[in-house]
């Protein structure tokens, strides 16, 4: 395989995570956000329920019963936790704003890590946490004004989405410390590949969509609306369910293995400032200052909060890389 591949298909799932945002603006036209996420995660869930069947029936047992209480928190939190708030919100919110306040993920993972994992608040940790916030909150109060009014809505209003919003990334870093507890608990010829993992992650989330989609179901049912939904809502929602909720996942997964950690972490720190001009081009959203200012604070603060993680990867990676050879 070439040297090059893990990058063109690292960028790839960056530009494709990147339209999400896009794709929920679009959606939102046609169906609720339960209904969205019921679309997003029931399929991925069904079909990895069928490839574990047919190719991981054994490493899958293996593995399973040992950690089940870990894989259903993980999931529980990316997909009730994370999606469903940023489809909540990012069907009223523009995409790109949607996208600079969960470029804020990595900053609260740095506070979760602190008294969970054990790892210290250093100055540059501290001046990127101020970097980050300070770009998140110049985003959501300065928003309110232009932003707001220019789609009719409520400064009040705005707030709001943008504080339960809030909660995507929060959710995000309890995914991003549960992932880190499980490696470092695990011995690495335990934990899974990166497809296996992939497909144990979304096993569950089928039961946890319909959950939701039972709780907060509107009066007509997807199921009455099916009739008028026009070709196009089926494309994106493939999209979502077989690339960003199973494909794009697993690709993620194993880029991270294939790469150094930094980098891999660093596209996904700028995933924040591609959503921007892919909202420009499929949704007509503009580009002002503000966003751009927002976010270079966002992606500086959050790189700076992690470039000390990175040099530790970094190490880990060039002395395990070591032992291989030796």
């Amino acid at each position: 395989m070439s040297k090059t591949a893990p990058w063109f298909v690292l960028l790839f799932v960056t530009l494709m995570a990147s339209g999400v945002f896009v794709i929920i603006k679009v959606l939102a036209e046609y169906v609720s956000p339960v209904e969205m996420l019921l679309m997003r995660f029931l399929p991925a869930s069904l079909l990895s329920i069928i490839l574990v069947l047919i190719f991981y029936r054994k490493p899958f047992g293996k593995i399973v019963p040992k950690m089940w209480g870990f894989f259903l928190i993980r999931e529980a939190a990316a997909v009730l936790g994370f999606h469903l708030t940023l489809i909540y919100c990012g069907s009223e919110l523009p995409a790109g704003i949607t996208a600079l306040i969960i470029g804020i993920w990595p900053v609260m993972t740095m506070f979760l890590a602190s008294p969970t994992l054990g790892e210290k608040i250093t100055i540059l940790k501290a001046i990127g946490a101020f970097l980050g916030f300070g770009g998140v909150a110049a985003v959501v109060l300065i928003g309110a004004g232009p932003e707001a009014r220019g789609l009719d809505m409520p400064a009040a209003q705005w707030m709001k989405y943008s504080l339960i919003l809030l909660v995507a990334p929060v959710s995000a870093a309890v995914v991003t410390i549960i992932t880190r507890w499980y490696l470092s608990h695990r011995r690495e010829e335990e934990h899974p590949d990166s497809f296996l993992f992939s497909l144990i992650c979304r096993v569950p989330s089928g039961l946890f969509v319909l959950i939701a989609y039972l709780l907060f179901r509107e009066p007509v049912s997807l199921i009455d609306k099916i009739p008028d939904l026009p070709a196009l809502v089926w494309v994106l929602a493939g999209v979502l369910a077989f690339h960003n909720s199973l494909l794009g996942f697993w690709l993620w997964n194993w880029t991270i293995q294939k790469l150094p950690a930094a980098n891999v972490s660093s596209f996904s720190y700028i995933q924040t400032a591609f959503a921007l001009p892919v909202a420009l081009v499929f949704l007509g959203e503009e580009i002002n200052l503000l966003k751009i200012i927002g976010a270079l604070a966002i992606i500086s603060g959050a790189m700076l909060a992690n470039i000390e993680r990175w040099k530790k990867d970094t190490i880990l990676e060039v002395a395990s890389g070591q032992e291989r050879f030796n």
